[in-house]
């Protein structure tokens, strides 16, 4: 498991282990993870103990940061399969052989994992349609998972502010700068990163 995992898992006595996952469950309340695992206790004692125990032992912070690397592989995974299984979607699977609609029941279960729900009112009822993963927006996500795109761009250029107003040329619009401006003072670098 330590080769998967690039590190080695601490050992922690049973109760404590499971004080570390009911911390991250309970999104980082160390009183309700406490209780969790000692429900005899005071409210106001359970916070004094958890706080002490994250405070005062490394193993108990280190673990739950390991705890939540794990869950955050585990979920980079599922979503990195959701979209590469939106991307290999044929939409001609949504149908009988024949060419007419199918229900969602008769739908292949891995057909259904891919769909949301639409509810939509028809004729006075409520039906509620399949609606499919758009293949360019999961091929998209997936070349980020990957690192091959970035929504992070590099800029750098001037400010300048004639009264309220902030202005930005960048370097390639430097030349087209209003005459009120080349001249104006309070113009600095810029970089936006």
């Amino acid at each position: 498991m330590a080769e998967a995992m690039g590190y080695d898992t601490i050992t922690l006595k049973p109760d404590m282990e499971r004080f570390c996952w009911e911390y991250v469950r309970n999104g980082g309340n160390a009183t309700r993870a406490y209780l969790t695992i000692n429900p005899e206790a005071t409210p106001n004692g359970a916070r004094k103990y958890a706080s002490k125990l994250i405070t005062t032992r490394e193993d108990i912070p280190l673990r739950i940061e390991q705890i939540r690397a794990e869950i955050a592989r585990e979920w980079k995974s599922k979503i990195r399969d959701f979209h590469g299984r939106s991307l290999e979607f044929d939409p001609a699977d949504a149908f009988a052989s024949g060419g007419g609609r199918i229900s969602i029941a008769d739908m292949p279960v891995e057909l259904r994992k891919l769909c949301t729900l639409e509810a939509r009112i028809v004729e006075g009822s409520v039906v509620y349609i399949p609606v499919f993963p758009d293949k360019v927006k999961a091929a998209g996500e997936l070349a980020k998972m990957m690192g091959m795109i970035t929504d992070k761009k590099e800029l750098s250029g001037t400010v300048t502010t004639i009264g309220e107003t902030v202005h930005v040329y960048l370097p390639e619009n430097n030349r087209d700068l209003p005459e009120a401006a080349e001249g104006a003072s309070g113009s600095v670098p810029l970089h936006l990163g």
